[in-house]
């Protein structure tokens, strides 16, 4: 993965992204036990993080490059909004981990600017930790407890 310097202004596509991010968290503090065994699924607006803005703002940073490959691919395809922590749920080798990192879906650090090879075919969901028990699973744990992000 290449070194991503983000610009300090967050795209104002993005502001609307907090107030969701509120919601989601106030679902998970009613439901939790129903979005831990994937019965309830979060609902992701598409339209806040694959904001044009957001997009080119992304694409600017890595300087029209795959954030995994580097292939300069905008001339051929538009490319993604990829989630560095998976959003709705996250692969592992003993199967699926609901929800993923809901809370991280709007914002800005968790965003990069992915070829669709990359972002559909290779990452997809997949997020491995050494230690799986020191997931973060809501917004309420630490992303980087027993040490690990």
């Amino acid at each position: 993965m290449i070194l991503v310097g983000r610009p300090s202004k967050i795209p104002s596509a993005l502001a609307r992204g907090v107030r969701l991010r509120q919601e989601m968290e106030q679902l998970w503090d009613a439901h939790s036990i129903d979005y831990q065994s994937g019965i309830r699924k979060f609902q992701f607006e598409k339209s806040v993080y694959g904001h044009k803005t957001v997009k080119t703002a992304l694409a600017k940073a890595q300087f029209e490059k795959c954030c995994y490959c580097e292939g300069e691919f905008r001339a051929h395809v538009a490319g993604d909004v990829e989630h560095y922590r998976p959003k709705g749920a996250i692969s592992t080798t003993a199967g699926k981990v609901y929800p993923g990192y809901y809370w991280l879906a709007y914002l800005f650090e968790n965003l990069y600017f992915a070829c669709p090879d990359c972002n559909g075919y290779r990452k997809r969901s997949q997020f491995p930790l050494e230690l799986e028990a020191g997931r973060a699973r809501s917004h309420h744990d630490l992303l980087t407890a027993n040490g690990h992000c």
